[in-house]
């Protein structure tokens, strides 16, 4: 590549680390209303608060006598705000566990099932998935997943839908040390986005800020500055 498409390339790079930031910023400013209420909402406005839960599912292996039973965890982004739902400290809790699936319920609407971790590929988890909410006049349509896997190899395609990081190398520091439990590049990570119109009429613009939007103008993995990893930029 010639010097003014690496520039330009650093320069989108720059701009998603940005936004990454203003990602986690935005989505801790937030309190959260009553559940119930949150619960029984049925249609929407942009920067509505609403209620995601993340269901955690285990599949048991061969040699399990208790099936573990899945687990809730529950966020309260805002509507059309690019927002990221990060399972802290998710990494340590569940390690020695393998076939680990996930999927978000919002309203009363489920998404499919999609592999954090798989038995059959130890030690490699899903760098972070991306939900994308189809709403229609408000109302929900539909919630899917932006799988992607032209950045990494078949080795690190988690269930040959999404790339994921290495335990050994990325889990872990350079000096050998863990990572801090709320900064674990490997805990698990969706990445939330919406598309469609409100009650009112106004578009959702925030499906253009997801992560396999700049992945064709990055010399670094986005998949690997989504999870969080430090981006080193090949300059040459």
């Amino acid at each position: 590549r010639n010097k003014t498409e690496q520039l330009e390339m650093r320069g989108e790079l720059s701009y998603f680390i940005l936004l990454l930031s203003l990602v986690v910023l935005v989505e801790s400013q937030y309190g959260t209303q009553d559940q119930t209420t949150l619960s029984k909402l049925r249609s929407y406005r942009i920067l509505d608060q609403y209620m995601a839960i993340v269901n955690i599912s285990f599949l048991p292996d061969a040699k399990a006598t208790i099936v573990r039973p899945p687990e809730k965890v529950t966020f309260f982004p805002l509507v059309d705000q690019f927002s990221s739902m990060r399972v802290v400290n998710s990494t340590t809790k569940y390690s020695g566990l393998s076939d680990i699936y996930v999927a978000v319920m919002i309203g009363n609407i489920s998404s499919p099932n999609r592999f954090w971790q798989r038995s059959t590929q130890a030690g490699i988890y899903t760098a972070s998935l991306t939900l994308v909410v189809q709403m229609e006049n408000g109302v929900i349509t539909q919630l899917t997943w932006d799988d992607n896997c032209n950045e990494c190899d078949d080795s690190l395609c988690v269930d040959y839908r999404n790339c994921g990081l290495k335990f050994d190398t990325d889990c872990v520091q350079t000096d050998k040390t863990t990572w801090d439990a709320s900064h674990n590049p490997c805990d698990l990570m969706i990445y939330v986005a919406w598309v469609g119109q409100d009650t009112s009429g106004n578009y959702c613009s925030s499906l253009s800020f997801i992560p396999s939007k700049f992945s064709s103008f990055s010399l670094y993995p986005i998949y690997r500055t989504a999870a969080g990893l430090p981006s080193r930029v090949v300059t040459g």
